[in-house]
């Protein structure tokens, strides 16, 4: 009786051992999370008045700049960002294999994966976060988990990670353009379908083993399209790069006056200050206009085909039953596409 008693008294005692251990191990992640809450809590309050000093130095300081908009300084960080943080995402992807160049490495693939799918860089905290923390603590236990919460990047992190890796891409092509013997540039300018005019612009250069072909910059261009105003865009985005003006070998535009106009075209002011291009007017441009007059023996079907797709795309309800044909008759495609003049899905003018 005396031993049973005994056996049950050690039995108490233990678990109420072991329950102080995880009273322990709670406590303890309770002030783990208060000191964080605290520190982001004084960081905001720095941060605040931080923002409250440098709206004083603005309006003292720079008096000038202190009534333009948000965009004007938008451009002077996206300047400087590029001229300072050059070779940064590289330098964070070779540097030791210590715990924390680890976890610096692991924040950078984690925002090279979201900029990747072209998710937005809040899905960080709404969605990537949870997941990795859930699984973390099924997997490995409470502490892991709670380590993986603290070192997983912020929405802010995540922004500023992506913005360094484009930097990097930024710093690479202009590395590349500066040690290729020639480039070639073409160009494009268009009006999408929310009624902005974009410039595209591609550049071809010599590359470590083959032609390489990347984009340049795509702006969306306000006000006037002129040849003036294209050019004025394409000396602003391409003044980063500092290219070699006498590199350039060809120019390709289509045959729109903007771009090809004798005195004030966007090829002329180009070909002033690139005395060794040579200027070619598009082959996907020259195939469109060439294309355009149809035989009389096409023209019919091609009315036809137009009628047809607006006979079905002029009704959700025909849309809908137009799906669902296409679906059981096991076809690839089960959507219609309106007519673009821009990329030349289609032809005809729905």
């Amino acid at each position: 009786m005396q031993k049973t008693t005994f056996d049950g008294l050690k039995q108490i005692v233990a678990c109420v051992n072991e329950c102080l251990r995880r009273l322990q191990r709670h406590v303890a992640d309770i002030e783990k999370r208060l000191n964080l809450l605290i520190d982001e809590t004084h960081r905001r309050v720095v941060g605040a008045e931080k923002s409250h000093v440098l709206e004083t130095l603005l309006e003292t300081a720079h008096p000038q700049d202190a009534s333009k908009p948000i965009p004007f300084f938008e451009g002077k960080l996206d300047n400087f960002c590029m001229e300072h943080n050059e070779g940064m995402f590289e330098n964070a992807m070779t540097i030791s294999d210590s715990s924390n160049s680890k976890l610096l490495r692991a924040s950078y693939y984690a925002s090279l994966t979201i900029a990747r799918n072209s998710k937005p860089h809040p899905i960080t905290e709404t969605t990537v976060i949870p997941i990795i923390v859930n699984a973390v603590r099924e997997v490995l236990g409470e502490d892991a988990a709670f380590q993986i919460a603290t070192i997983l990047p912020s929405n802010n992190t995540t922004k500023r990670r992506i913005e360094n890796k484009s930097s990097d891409i930024q710093f690479q092509l202009k590395t590349a353009l500066n040690s290729s013997l020639y480039f070639s540039l073409q160009f494009d300018e268009s009006v999408d379908v929310s009624g902005a005019a974009q410039l595209l612009c591609y550049v071809k250069y010599i590359g470590g083993a083959e032609i390489e072909e990347k984009i340049l910059f795509c702006f969306a261009v306000h006000g006037n399209t002129t040849g003036e105003c294209l050019f004025e865009v394409m000396m602003e985005k391409t003044r980063y790069f500092n290219l070699d003006r006498d590199k350039c070998v060809a120019i390709c535009t289509d045959g729109a006056a903007a771009m090809t106009g004798k005195k004030v075209g966007f090829v002329k002011r180009i070909l002033d200050i690139a005395p060794n291009a040579k200027w070619s007017h598009c082959m996907i441009h020259r195939y469109a206009l060439a294309v355009k007059p149809l035989p009389d023996e096409l023209t019919f079907v091609m009315e036809d085909c137009v009628s047809i797709v607006n006979h079905i795309k002029t009704s959700s309800l025909k849309t809908r039953l137009f799906e669902e044909l296409c679906t059981k008759l096991g076809a690839d495609c089960v959507q219609l596409l309106y007519h673009t003049q821009v990329t030349w899905l289609s032809r005809g003018n729905p």
